[in-house]
């Protein structure tokens, strides 16, 4: 099993690790039957936390792709069809809600209307503008797309900058507006057919940030924990500009080998804002043992008020456009 991780991609390790051997079970490199090598294995093989190789076969477990047998080993399941995984997938979603709505005693009837009404709301949502967020992280992306979602009327779908780069036509022939921060308009207005969508947003750190960092005037050593480089300094750069360069800033990536050694030697960390979404459970839990005695600190960016105020004007602006 060949897996190459890319330290400077967006994608957490651990799917990076899916996807590779999604991708080798795809093509036949790995066969029906064959055994995989344990969590604890691979992890020394890769040099990485036993969670992420936990996480990914969770992951490859959950698509179908492979079994976990206790005691027995892992096994690879065989290539899926995709659309059959899919609708599978679907009825077995539909099955699971079916089944709560029963224990709730509602009667099929009763479902039918429900289902109906959730059904034309979301047909109706769908009808709003189409708006893309573009972004070269997935902190950011998932941060903007947060502070978004309360907007009436607009459908958001999420892009990160390289899917952008191989199909740029996604988002001029799909999209009413394409959202995206300063650093990366000329790259977009380069390669969309309508770079009059686009729409510049900046971010910057909110009052919370600032005042937390403050307090971290007196740790001398700074770790910052992040899914992607690109946020890893962006928090740097705002601890710096709060609190000065002469501290000890030591970055690291979620996912990568020692990171229990890594908190030993730091005096405070930082961490995405929702860092949930983006850590294993084992690095939650290192984090959370951190916590109990020094610093950690969520940084989150916002959109600053002058661009929400001016997106929010392009929405509406089109909104009545089209009820015209």
């Amino acid at each position: 099993m060949e897996i190459s991780i890319r330290p400077g991609s967006d994608a957490p390790i651990y799917q990076q690790i899916v996807d590779a051997v999604q991708e080798q079970i795809n093509s036949g490199a790995l066969a029906e039957g064959e055994k995989l090598p344990t969590v604890r294995q691979l992890a020394e093989d890769m040099h990485l936390a036993k969670g992420t190789i936990k996480r990914a076969y969770d992951e490859l477990e959950r698509c179908g792709s492979i079994r976990m047998t206790q005691g027995k080993g892992t096994f690879v399941l065989g290539r899926l069809k995709r659309s059959d995984s899919h609708k599978e997938q679907a009825m077995q979603a539909i099955d699971r809600m079916l089944d709560e709505l029963e224990k709730l005693d509602f009667s099929p009837r009763e479902i039918e209307i429900f289902f109906d009404l959730k059904l034309r709301a979301r047909m109706d949502r769908g009808a709003g503008l189409r708006v893309a967020i573009a972004e070269c992280n997935a902190e950011s992306l998932s941060l903007i797309t947060d502070q978004l979602s309360g907007i009436e009327g607009i459908e958001l779908f999420r892009f990160m900058l390289d899917e952008v780069l191989r199909t740029p036509y996604k988002l001029s022939d799909n999209m009413d507006l394409i959202f995206t921060t300063e650093a990366h308009v000329e790259t977009l207005e380069r390669i969309v057919t309508q770079p009059q969508k686009i729409v510049k947003i900046a971010l910057a750190p909110t009052q919370a940030t600032v005042v937390s960092l403050a307090r971290m005037r007196d740790a001398r050593r700074i770790g910052v924990l992040s899914a992607s480089p690109e946020y890893g300094n962006a928090m740097k750069e705002g601890a710096v500009a709060v609190i000065g360069a002469e501290h000890q800033f030591e970055a690291r990536l979620f996912g990568a080998e020692g990171f229990e050694s890594f908190l030993c030697r730091q005096d405070a960390v930082l961490v995405p804002a929702g860092h949930m979404k983006f850590c294993t459970a084992e690095e939650a839990d290192w984090l959370h043992r951190f916590g109990r005695n020094k610093p950690v600190l969520a940084y989150e960016l916002r959109i600053d008020a002058g661009s929400f105020m001016y997106l929010r004007d392009r929405v509406e602006q089109l909104q009545r456009q089209r009820r015209k």
